[in-house]
């Protein structure tokens, strides 16, 4: 739906973004409840909800606008509030070799 190359850290943030727009094209969705799924009935749960509304519902990509890209370092960055408390792992592999650096 964002068009962006989501790292996991920004999933939380598009998922805000998303949600609006989800239920707008799916309203009966607005219902469901997650509160009560575990690690132990998630399976179960899912198999309830394929009965429901189906294996896959199409959603349209967010409008423009909607969705902000944020480099995933700098977002990261400013999630744990400084620039030291994020270390980058660079893999270089231009010769078939991989050269880790530390930023």
């Amino acid at each position: 739906m964002t068009d962006d190359d989501l790292f996991t850290h920004q999933l939380p943030r598009a998922k805000e973004e998303c949600t609006p727009h989800i239920l707008a094209q799916y309203p009966q969705l607005e219902d469901v409840d997650t509160s009560m799924v575990n690690g132990e009935n998630w399976e179960k749960w899912l198999n309830e909800q394929v009965k429901k509304f189906g294996e896959k519902l199409p959603l349209k990509p967010l409008i423009s606008g909607f969705h902000k890209e944020k480099d995933p370092v700098e977002e990261a960055e400013e999630m744990m509030k400084g620039k030291g408390k994020v270390i980058t792992v660079e893999l270089k592999n231009e010769t078939g070799n991989i050269d880790f650096s530390l930023n």
